[in-house]
C-alpha cells in the first residue's frame, strides 16, 4: 500500500512535469507503473483510482482511444461502489472524449452526469478521504482546491456539476449548435465558479463563450467575452491560460483592420503557446498566416499555416483542418 501511494502521489506532481509538454516516454513509464498495480491489487476502490490515473495520462498525451476505454472502464466501478458523485464525473470524462470523436452520444452522456451532480442527496456518496487525496480529477489543481476546502462533500459535488455544465454548453457550441442553450449553461456553471472563486476555470469559460461568438461571426460579442477572460487571466492565472484569449482578441482587431493593436497580441498567444508546451492556439497561427498572405509575405504565412494545420488536426476541429488546408493549398 505504502508503495502504490507513494506511486500515485508521483503521478498526480508529475503533472507539473509532463502534463503541460510533451514528454511520451515519463508517461508511458508512468501507465505502465499503473497498470501493474492495477492487475496486483484485489481492491476495488483502489482499481477505480488506479483506473482513473491511467485514463489521465492517456489523455495528456493525447490518445483519446485509450482514454475512452479507460474512461469506460472507470465508469462500471464508480456503479458497483456507490460512489454517485465519482459516476457523475465519469460520465463527464465519457463525454469529454466523445464531444472531441464530434459523437452524437455527447449530450446524452453529459445530461446522465448532470442529472446525478444535481441532486444533493448523493453528496455524501463520495471516495474516503484517503482515496480522494490520490486521485486528479481533471488537473492536480482540482485536488488542492478539494483540500482547501476540507474535503467538503457539497464543494465537491457542486465542482463536478459545474465541469459538467461547462462541457454540456461547450457541446451546444460544436456537437449540436444551439446558441440558446450554450448560453443557459454557461450561466448555470459560472454561477458554480463564482461562488467556489475559481478563476481559472472561470476565465475558460468565458473564452470558451467567446470563441462560440467568433465561430457564428459575432466579432462584437466575442470581444466582450475575450477581453472579460483575459482581464481575469492576466491578474489570477498562469500566463499560459491567456493564449487563446489573446488569439481571439487579436484575430477579431485583425478583421476590424486595426492590425497595430492585432498583429503584438497574435504573437504573444502564439510564443505563451509555444512555451508553455500548450500549442492550440490555432487561431493566432491561421490569422497569422492570412495576414501575411495578404500581405504578400508568402514565406511567413506558409510557416504559420504549416503550424496551424499540425494544431486543428491534433484538437481534430474539421472546420478549422479545411480552412487552414485550403490556405496550404493557396500558398
Amino acid at each position: 500500500m505504502k508503495n502504490l501511494i507513494v506511486l500515485l502521489f508521483w503521478t498526480g506532481f508529475l503533472q507539473t512535469l509532463c502534463g503541460q509538454t510533451s514528454e511520451p516516454v515519463s508517461r508511458l513509464l508512468i501507465i505502465d507503473s499503473l497498470k501493474y498495480e492495477l492487475q496486483k491489487t484485489q481492491n476495488d476502490t483502489l482499481k477505480l483510482v488506479l483506473t482513473n490515473q491511467i485514463r489521465y495520462h492517456y489523455f495528456f498525451s493525447g490518445n483519446f482511444d485509450s482514454t475512452l476505454v479507460y474512461s469506460n472502464l472507470f465508469l462500471p466501478l464508480t456503479q458497483k461502489l456507490g460512489y454517485k458523485i465519482d459516476e457523475a464525473y465519469a460520465y463527464d470524462l465519457i463525454g469529454d472524449v466523445l464531444s472531441f470523436k464530434h459523437s452524437q452520444g455527447t449530450l446524452e452522456t453529459f445530461f446522465k452526469g448532470v442529472k446525478i451532480a444535481e441532486n444533493p442527496s448523493f453528496e455524501d456518496k463520495i471516495l474516503p478521504k484517503k482515496y480522494l487525496q490520490m486521485m486528479t480529477y481533471w488537473t492536480p489543481d482540482f485536488t488542492a482546491r478539494l483540500a482547501k476546502n476540507n474535503w467538503s462533500p457539497r464543494f465537491f459535488r457542486s465542482a463536478i456539476l459545474g465541469s459538467l455544465y461547462t462541457d454540456l454548453a461547450n457541446a451546444y457550441g460544436k456537437v449540436l449548435p444551439n446558441q440558446q442553450r450554450l448560453l443557459f449553461y454557461f450561466s448555470k456553471a459560472i454561477e458554480i465558479l463564482k461562488s467556489q472563486n475559481n478563476v481559472t476555470e472561470l476565465g475558460l469559460c468565458y473564452t470558451n463563450i467567446a470563441a462560440y461568438f467568433y465561430s457564428t461571426d459575432q466579432l462584437d460579442s466575442c470581444l466582450v467575452y475575450a477581453q472579460k477572460a483575459n482581464a481575469l487571466q492576466r491578474e489570477f492565472s498562469d500566463k499560459a491560460y491567456q493564449g487563446p484569449s489573446l488569439a481571439l482578441i487579436g484575430t477579431v482587431y485583425l478583421k476590424k483592420g486595426n492590425y497595430s493593436l492585432a498583429l503584438p497580441l497574435l504573437r504573444q498567444s502564439v510564443r505563451l503557446g509555444l512555451n508553455s508546451g500548450i500549442a492550440v492556439n490555432w487561431l493566432a497561427y491561421t490569422s497569422l498566416t492570412e495576414y501575411f498572405l495578404k500581405m504578400g509575405a508568402i514565406d511567413s504565412s506558409l510557416y504559420y499555416a504549416q503550424k496551424g494545420q499540425k494544431v486543428t488536426a491534433k484538437m481534430n476541429l474539421p472546420r478549422e483542418i479545411q480552412k487552414t488546408s485550403a490556405l496550404l493549398a493557396g500558398l
